[in-house]
């Protein structure tokens, strides 16, 4: 009982700061004179009356410390509790039909997957297309590390909710400064996102527009503020600035803090990153020969929208210039692969993580290796250190959890889509990716589902961007035992 009570004191701190989020669009509600402030202080009201439901009920546990398992179920509690409530603006404002359709909209946000149920983006209010990015930008960097960054009372449980929550960095090297660091990528991330809004004023977007692109790109989510998306402004210029900062989004922030901390440029060092760069530009290759023809043989016009192409899905954004669903079978493959793998750990992108795919690519040379030549000691080594077997048996069980989710969640989808539309929409969930092929290609969306493949793919989209073990081993038996 005691743990849960400080499980809810957290809780209910948290949902206090939350709540502060709503008035962001509740002020740009009233910038525009739209009529949807009063779903935006409501949402307030509301969220700020359950956090104080959970202080009371929670009243004299603050001293208590965090546990390891403590950490799963916060990180749990916390990402269901702030899609639950930042739904409640989509629902107030009539913005979807059904509440699945609004917790979908915010599960797609905060996981920065960018699957949209909304189907007239440019005729909605902009205190919700506002809100539509905020939530994306939240969630990029993680809410769980906004948080740590703010709240001293943590401690070194801190540490737990931010290797629940952002597994990937290697915590034994920064434990003394988890809040310095949580704070310093936070300082990075909202550098970027500024620097690059002003870079896409300069291009000849509204500030609105910029302010909000900048949201999407950085958190690598892809929301727009236009039907068309990227192609809407038909400028070399805006797709090139939005390339480059889907790619920093794509990089592990553990690098940028790096960087920013020594003042050296550290990310060329990194084997993740070397081996990011050349699928990037292995993949930009093939799919530029494959469409050449497509676009009678104009180098310039392909080349620029299959960088384009190439960055979003590898990245996992989302966002697009082209609609890639009509190029040849052998490209959108390639995209699909890209998607699965997505970007670096530790970045805000999602996919099973190139240092994942990397490890497991090593790990299947060591045993044909040791086929050939049995008496061999050969080790998995990555950036110079052997990589430990804990770590070789949670890679390849990340791809097996992967395997296994996509072949239940296309099941579940199939009921309401064709095969292709399932299984790429299941991928797309999966990797936080957004558009995939058929009926969700990135001229459509995901209105179109059932209730139950929005709740599945909801599901995906939760399970993808916490990388799979955070929100699963909730439902082990063995998690529960004393």
């Amino acid at each position: 009982m005691h743990e849960w009570k400080k499980i809810l004191y957290i809780l209910s701190l948290f949902l206090f700061l939350f709540s502060f989020s709503f008035f962001l669009p509740f002020f740009i509600s009233l910038v525009y004179a739209e009529k949807t402030w009063p779903a935006f202080a409501e949402s307030f009201l509301i969220t700020l009356f359950v956090s104080g439901l959970f202080y009371v009920l929670s009243y004299k546990q603050k001293d208590r410390e965090l546990h390891s398992r403590d950490g799963f179920i916060l990180v749990g509690l916390m990402w269901l509790f702030t899609i639950f409530f930042s739904a409640l603006p989509y629902l107030f404002c009539n913005t979807f039909p059904t509440f699945t359709d609004c917790f979908f909209e915010s599960a797609s946000g905060y996981t920065t997957t960018g699957a949209s149920v909304l189907e007239y983006i440019e005729s909605s209010p902009k205190g919700i297309l506002f809100w539509r990015s905020l939530t994306q930008w939240l969630g990029g960097m993680g809410i769980i590390v906004l948080y740590i960054a703010i709240l001293p009372m943590l401690g070194s449980g801190g540490i737990k909710l931010f290797s629940a929550e952002a597994p990937g960095v290697k915590l034994e090297k920064v434990r003394p400064r988890i809040k310095e660091m949580a704070k310093t990528l936070w300082l990075v991330y909202i550098f970027f996102t500024i620097l690059e809004a002003i870079l896409l004023l300069f291009g000849g977007m509204s500030l609105f527009d910029a302010v909000c692109h900048s949201f999407s790109t950085l958190s690598i989510g892809g929301f727009s503020t236009k039907n068309s998306s990227i192609a809407y402004f038909h400028s070399t210029y805006i797709d090139i600035v939005v390339i480059i900062f889907m790619f920093i989004g794509a990089v592990n922030f553990s690098l940028h803090w790096r960087v920013f901390n020594k003042k050296t440029l550290d990310y060329w060092k990194s084997e993740e990153f070397r081996t990011f760069v050349f699928l990037l530009i292995i993949s930009t290759v093939v799919i530029f020969a494959d469409n050449l023809s497509f676009y009678g043989w104009n180098i310039l016009k392909t080349l620029q929208y299959t960088v384009f192409q190439v960055i979003t899905c590898s990245t996992t954004t989302g966002f697009t210039t082209y609609d890639f669903n009509s190029w040849h079978v052998f490209s959108k493959i390639v995209l699909l692969f890209l998607m699965v793998i997505g970007g670096m750990a530790a970045s805000t992108a999602g996919g099973i993580k190139v240092i994942r795919f990397a490890i497991a690519k090593k790990l299947v040379n060591m045993v044909m290796h040791k086929l050939v030549h049995p008496h061999t000691v050969k080790e998995v080594t990555f950036n110079g250190e052997v990589v430990s077997k804990d770590v070789l048996y949670a890679v390849v069980g990340m791809i097996f959890l992967y395997i296994i989710l996509f072949f239940i969640g296309s099941l579940f989808v199939s009921f309401s889509a064709d095969i292709v539309t399932a299984m790429t929409a299941t991928i797309a969930c999966l990797s936080n990716m957004g558009p995939g092929l058929g009926g969700v290609g990135p001229t459509a969306n995901y209105a179109h589902f059932s209730i139950l493949s929005k709740w599945v793919l909801s599901f995906c989209m939760i399970v993808g961007r916490l990388e799979f073990y955070t929100i699963l081993v909730l439902f082990s038996v063995s998690f529960w035992r004393r």
